[in-house]
Order: C-alpha cells, then structure tokens, then sequence
C-alpha cells in the first residue's frame, strides 16, 4: 500500500505560511480545491484553511465521499459579525462551522472549542494551538514570571499600533462604521501629541485593505505572512484593533492590547481595554500608556483562554494528522465508512501557575516574599503584636465602661445632673442648626444677584 499523501488545499498566499512549521515533516503538498478532487485517493489527508467559500466547500464534500479524510485547521480567532451579522447575498457561507463539514477541526484555543462544541461540534474538535506561533508561545510562557520587558530605546516616547482585521466588516454598513472609529481615532491622536507624562506619542498605523489610502495614513502593512508583524510588534507598547487575530499576537507579546468595537458586536475573544465610542479614547489610551498590572494579568488568562499554549502546537498538529492518516487507513482496510473518535489527541495541559500577587498588589511588599524562614518570623512577630493590641484594646474598653458609669452617676445627681443635661440639649441644638445650614445655604438678595444667572445656577 503507498504511503498516504496530505495536502493544504489554497494558493501559496494563501496556505503556505499556516503549514510552513509542519510541512516538511509530512511533507504536505500545497494544492487548489479543484485539482485535490482529482488527485486525492482514499486514505489521504486534505488541510483546510477556510470553510468560508464554495470552492472549498464543494472540494470538502466531494472528498468525504471519496474516502479522504479532512482536517479544518483553524488560524484565527473566530468573528461575531462574520457568523450571525453576515449580508443576505453573503457570497461565503453564512452558516460556517456550524457545523463543520470536515471530519476534524483543528480549534486554536479552549474557548473556541468550547464553542463550537456548542454550534454543534462535538466529537469534531481538537484542541491544537497555532503552529507558526509556536516561538512566541514558547516565548509568552517564559516571560511570566517577570514583569513585561520595556520597549528598547531611549526616546521619551509611547509608540502605539492602529491595526484592522483583514476583512474589517461583512456587511457595507460595518465596513463604514470600522472606517469611521479609524477616522475618530486618527483626528484624536493628531490633537493628543504628547501624554500627560511628557511623553510624546508615535503611531504605527497597520490598516489592511483600501482602508488605508482612505485615512490618508502612513500605512506600514505590506506582509500579511506574520514576519513584518513580528517585527513591528517588538518596536511598539501598545495596541489598538480592530476585532482580530492580531489581538493574540499583541498579547502573546505583553503588549495592552485595546479592541476597536464601534459595531457593539460581542466579542468572542475578549480584552480588558474595548472602545465602543469616541469619548473612550483618552481614558483607554491612558491606560495603555501605563497600564494596571491586575488588568495584564486578565489579559494573560484570556489570552491562555483563547490560544493553547501549554504545550507544543506544532507536534500537536502533526500527533493529530499523523492520527487522522493511522485510523483512516485502518477503517480504509476493514471496509468501514470513514469516522473518527471523538479525541485523537492526548488532554490539553491545564494553564499552570498562579497569578503574580506581588505584580497585582506592589503596594504589598510582602507579596514577593520568597522565603519559608522570613515568613514565618514576620508572622510570629504579627501575632505578638496582635495580642498586645487586643490587650490594650481589652483595656481601653474595661476604662471606656467606668468612665460611662461614673457619667451616669453624675447624670442621676440632684444638682450636678440638670447642669449635665442642659448642656447636652444645648449642644444637641447647635450640631442641628450646623447641619441645617449645610443642606439649605442661604438664597443671595436681589442686590447681591449677579447679571448672569448661570453664575449662581448650580
């Protein structure tokens, strides 16, 4: 029996960079939705990257009835507007992934998955992670234990990224209404020019599409493959888009990362910075500048939420195919239709570690205390200090019940007490009159009115 063939169904634009980190090891061979339904036999392994699309769509079909098993390899977060808010002549699917038609998705993340278990999945999906983000994910988990690195460089500046999705709409409507956040943003940053730090501020603008000629930017999106993202990201210190993958790579960098969301559609990858308007622009851009350390850290586990990185996304992809290709020839062999089990792959590894105490509460320096010894003779010395306070507040308590029942006493006296209880009325009254002229302060006569009444208007 020859050995099975696996293909990447698409253009080289359009595949090449999502196989890129497997390829060799399976030797995957790039392919169009036409040409693989003649060249695919049964036993064989078809890659999608796209359900979207009829080409593809019919090309999936066609191969299931032939025997060939297919895997859709997700490579980006999955979009609202894309699924549910679709135009009626929508020419891609609008119902996609719901269900999936290939007999296994490749799902980047835990919510994701969960997901599209919940549009009908189950058994389908695989959680895998996405390959050509590996380093970064390996990268990601090893910066953890310390605080995000600085950007490089020794101006006095906030460099900031304004980026679009690839499609930043799926209707005419919403393609106005992400252009007119974009227009929004840029006439802001032109007015904001410096922070209240002092630092000036430098935008890099990676807009896809004709967006870009139509802000009259400087655009600096040439490469869609990854690489010239990769390289723009390590030079910026935050991030503003639009809804997209680029929220993961942003974040997988510790970079705050804002999404850009004037269609009020939900998010299904969140973040902690969302402008849904204008008037959002000065407190979130604020925030980035210097941003909160409990809000990274949310960034973080959302980003864990959204993109498995525990273990080795590569090998994962390549165990599943591999999988894929064993059980299908084995069915092939028995004469049954083609299926598979509901998990190929090993478990996913749970995120592991706790959230940083002493990054989330600096004002606590105990937080970041290391040592069994140290802790224990502060705590030994806390307690000591403890029962003496209790003590003196025992004390202070025993003295406060004397000194009320010799007051009393002095009330209960015949002379001493109605000098006792006039004064006390008489204070009585005074704190009522204090407290009357706060909540009614006198009304100015008309000769102290001023002309404008908006001066003494509240």
């Amino acid at each position: 029996m020859t050995s099975p063939s696996v293909f990447a169904i698409g253009t080289d634009a359009e595949i090449s960079h999502h196989v890129a980190p497997f390829a060799d090891d399976l030797r995957v061979q790039m392919i169009g939705p036409e040409s693989v339904v003649e060249r695919a036999r049964p036993g064989d392994l078809a890659i999608f990257y796209s359900e979207h699309f009829d080409r593809f769509r019919h090309a999936c079909v066609e191969l299931k009835k032939r025997q060939v098993a297919t895997l859709y390899m997700i490579d980006g977060i999955l979009e609202w507007r894309n699924a549910f808010e679709n135009r009626p002549d929508e020419p891609a699917c609008p119902w996609t992934m719901r269900s999936v038609l290939s007999h296994k998705v490749a799902c980047i993340g835990a919510s994701q998955q969960r997901l599209l278990d919940l549009w009908g999945n189950q058994g389908k999906t695989e959680l895998v992670g996405i390959p050509r983000l590996e380093d970064e994910c390996r990268g990601f988990l090893a910066s953890l234990s310390s605080p995000p690195l600085a950007r490089q460089g020794s101006d006095c500046s906030f460099r900031l990224m304004i980026a679009s999705a690839k499609t930043p709409g799926f209707t005419e409507q919403q393609v106005q209404t992400a252009y007119q956040s974009l227009i929004h943003l840029r006439d802001f940053l032109e007015q904001l020019r410096r922070l209240p730090d002092g630092r000036t501020v430098e935008v890099v603008w990676r807009i896809q599409g004709d967006l870009g000629s139509r802000l009259q930017i400087e655009n600096q999106c040439t490469d869609t493959t990854g690489g010239e993202l990769a390289e723009q990201l390590r030079g910026i210190d935050a991030v503003i888009t639009t809804p997209s993958t680029l929220m993961l790579e942003g974040m997988l960098r510790r970079k705050p990362v804002a999404v850009l969301n004037f269609h009020y559609s939900p998010l299904l990858v969140p973040s902690p910075w969302t402008i849904h308007h204008r008037e959002q622009f000065a407190a979130v851009i604020a925030e980035l500048s210097s941003p909160p350390a409990a809000k990274l850290e949310l960034q973080n586990w959302w980003l864990r939420d959204a993109l498995y990185c525990e273990t080795n996304a590569v090998q994962r992809m390549v165990e599943l195919i591999d999988g894929m290709l064993r059980f299908s020839r084995d069915q092939i062999s028995r004469g049954l239709p083609l299926g598979f089990p509901p998990m190929l792959l090993p478990a996913a590894v749970a995120p592991a570690g706790n959230c940083p105490l002493e990054l989330l509460y600096p004002q606590f320096p105990e937080w970041g205390i290391d040592s069994t010894e140290q802790l224990a003779g502060e705590l030994i010395q806390a307690r000591r200090e403890i029962a003496h306070l209790q003590h003196q507040l025992a004390q202070a308590k025993s003295e406060l019940a004397a000194a009320h029942k010799i007051f009393e006493e002095i009330r209960r006296h015949p002379i001493a007490g109605p000098i006792v209880r006039i004064r006390e009325s008489l204070l009585s009254m005074f704190r009522s009159r204090r407290q009357t002229a706060k909540e009614y302060p006198p009304v100015a006569s008309a000769k102290e009115t001023p002309g404008n009444l908006q001066d003494v208007l509240p």
